[in-house]
């Protein structure tokens, strides 16, 4: 099985036309991207035999999907439209491009935006997104 880049983890930002044109969020340092089911409890006593051991039993719930990265600020076309999504809470399609395994296509909120930066350092920023409507996935 080969190996993927993690610098190939990208998100990347649409900017609604038709069809519409995506580009990547730049100066990404670091991204993460978490898919998480919660758990929804099923389990229920044996009735036939009330006092055995109680068999823990569960199905997938919500499932939560949660983009994250940091890096340095770009202060390009797509950086500032990313900081005003952020700004104006506007939704916006992203493609979230997993390296080796596919891609999720779907509306995103910037739910985290943060700009820092040290006295002698470079504008880093960092931002979180999670999904606000459905997701198409594409095995790659």
């Amino acid at each position: 099985m080969a190996q993927q880049k993690g610098r190939l983890l990208l998100i990347k930002m649409g900017n609604g036309a038709d069809p519409e044109v995506f580009t990547s969020v730049c100066g990404l340092r670091s991204r993460s991207f978490s898919l998480s089911n919660n758990e929804v409890d099923t389990t229920v006593p044996d009735c036939d035999d009330p006092g055995a051991v109680v068999q823990k039993s569960s199905t997938p719930g919500i499932q939560d999907r949660t983009f994250q990265g940091a890096g340095l600020f770009t202060n390009n076309a797509a950086g500032k439209a990313l900081a005003d999504a952020a700004r104006l809470g506007e939704v916006h399609n992203y493609q979230v491009l997993v390296p080796g395994y596919g891609a999720f296509l779907g509306p995103f909120t910037v739910t985290d935006f943060q700009w820092s930066g040290d006295m002698e350092g470079n504008l880093e920023f960092s931002c979180t997104f999670k999904p606000s409507g459905s997701q198409i996935f594409t095995a790659e």
